[in-house]
């Protein structure tokens, strides 16, 4: 009974194209399974590719070291945080799966730092440009727009975070004074 479950899950595996029988296999023959089965955005799929597949693709997964994704990392260095993260993430994320999927017995992305991200200097407006904002703020507000052009609005007037925005209560903006504030 046991063995005839265990036959009948290693087929429905195989049929869904998770069970692998070739050790052989390349990071790109299991990144190509893993992203459909992930359904990976097009987006993820062109950073997967660009950044570990065209450098390690080829590869046994059995054999892929520290080394190698230390390689892959570095390509996105330089990148924005955002960059950086995603990629990083989704090269350790498909290696956490080949874990769970015992075809290698350590993620080789653990231990290994992500590079530094490009972190730009922010401008502040001008004089200028803050007095066509507040005009046009104070503009929708009149109008009775919603309050998402106000939350905007404080983004851009005070360099908030978009989460600190959101968490913001209205009673907390004075826009009804000489130089609005929070």
């Amino acid at each position: 009974k046991e063995a005839k479950a265990k036959r009948e899950r290693a087929l429905q595996e195989y049929q869904s194209g998770a069970l692998v029988f070739n050790q052989k296999t390349t990071v790109a023959e299991y990144a190509q399974k893993w992203q459909d089965q992930m359904d990976l955005s097009a987006d993820d799929r062109s950073r997967l590719k660009r950044n570990c597949l065209d450098l390690i693709g080829g590869m046994d997964i059995t054999r892929v070291r520290a080394t190698h994704i230390r390689d892959c990392y570095a390509t996105v260095k330089g990148k924005s945080n955002s960059t950086i993260s995603k990629t990083c993430g989704t090269i350790k994320r498909m290696f956490e799966a080949m874990c769970a999927d015992g075809l290698i017995g350590r993620n080789p992305c653990t231990g290994v730092s992500r590079p530094s991200g490009e972190t730009k200097a922010r401008r502040a407006m001008n004089e200028v440009e803050e007095s066509i904002f507040l005009s046009l703020l104070d503009e929708r507000v009149r109008d009775g727009k919603h309050w998402y052009d106000i939350a905007l609005g404080v983004t851009y007037a005070c360099g908030l975070r978009p989460g600190e925005v959101r968490a913001l209560p209205r009673s907390n903006i004075y826009l009804d004074v000489k130089e609005p504030f929070i």
